[in-house]
């Protein structure tokens, strides 16, 4: 079972600035904080740790190659979610053109403005950790990231099916519970018959303040297979719960079958996020439909209230039976 990790990603345009580096490897070990930092990388970990070293008062400049964060695929909630966090980050889309050293410190550019930090925190991801294994002497076939072809559900490498692969070495989402549940998989089918087993319905938060995350199938997966959806949607400006909270900020979209009602996924950046997130990938897990789960409890106030709008808002815009009442009638004997 080849479960060997990953490293971090470094940009060309850093590799010789390495002192003034700081990886996801080094950052929790960290004894001082820097006063100026440029986070270089604005997916899952850079908007995480950016907005919380600007929350603990060090400086941040967040810089990104194109305008998104967290990898949020819809276009309407990815807008607000750019907008929103450039009201509170000092942000740039525009990515590095210049990196210059000069009194001890780094001078980066970037939208043509200079910013000069004490150090750069890279997180433009993580690649597979394969470096000292010399894979290719082992006769497989590798894709054209190099990662060897595996069968998704048992993880077992085609060419080679007596060698597992488990983790971030797959080269997909990066996740602990992901990596786990492929572990568990490679190790059971290492030693036992193969079995093919089917995976968890997707599910990926960004603990930012408020949350961000995807649940089930993405807004650009959606639109890629052709599915026939619609989406509903919710601002969290103006929410009850959100209101007591002062987290008054938020958008979620969802996304259901226009001809069946089915839930297929979600995109969302809320107060509580996480939680809504685990709701819908449970509801996508149960395959229920719109009106099934509009006929679920929802208490009075809790930021779910903002899910049940959403819900409306899609049913709304489906081909489906819309009932009067929510509740199921009771069935007669």
């Amino acid at each position: 079972v080849i479960a060997t990790g990953s490293k971090p990603s470094i940009p060309d345009i850093l590799k010789k600035h390495e002192d003034f580096l700081i990886t996801t490897d080094e950052f929790f070990e960290l004894e001082d904080l820097p006063k100026r930092v440029a986070v270089i990388g604005l997916g899952v970990i850079g908007i995480e740790l950016g907005q919380g070293l600007h929350n603990l008062g060090v400086e941040v400049i967040g810089i990104a190659r194109r305008r998104n964060i967290a990898g949020v695929t819809d276009p309407i909630l990815n807008e607000y979610v750019t907008r929103k966090f450039s009201e509170t980050l000092n942000l740039s889309f525009d990515g590095i053109s210049r990196v210059v050293e000069k009194n001890n410190s780094l001078c980066i550019t970037t939208g043509g403005k200079e910013f000069t930090v004490d150090k750069v925190l890279v997180t433009t991801g993580r690649s597979v950790n394969y470096s000292a294994l010399n894979i290719e002497n082992a006769c497989v076939e590798l894709d054209e990231r190099g990662i060897p072809k595996y069968d998704p559900e048992t993880f077992s490498i085609y060419s080679q099916p007596h060698l597992f692969l488990a983790g971030d070495n797959t080269g997909e989402n990066q996740i602990l519970h992901e990596a786990s549940d492929e572990g568990r998989i490679a190790g059971d089918n290492a030693v036992n018959e193969r079995l093919g087993f089917q995976t968890r319905t997707p599910l990926l938060v960004t603990f930012s303040d408020p949350n961000i995350a995807i649940a089930g199938k993405s807004f650009t997966e959606l639109k890629d297979s052709g599915a026939n959806f619609e989406v509903g949607e919710v601002l969290f400006e103006g929410q009850g719960r959100s209101i007591v909270k002062l987290k008054e900020i938020g958008m979620l979209r969802v996304y259901g079958d226009k001809a069946s009602g089915l839930i297929l996924g979600a995109e969302l950046f809320a107060p509580d996020g996480e939680h809504l997130a685990h709701l819908l990938s449970w509801v996508i897990s149960e395959k229920l439909d719109v009106n099934k789960v509009l006929s679920l409890p929802f208490y009075h106030p809790v930021v779910e209230e903002g899910l049940r709008t959403a819900l409306r808002n899609l049913r709304d815009k489906l081909d489906i039976d819309k009932p009067i009442l929510e509740i199921f009638p009771k069935q007669r004997e």
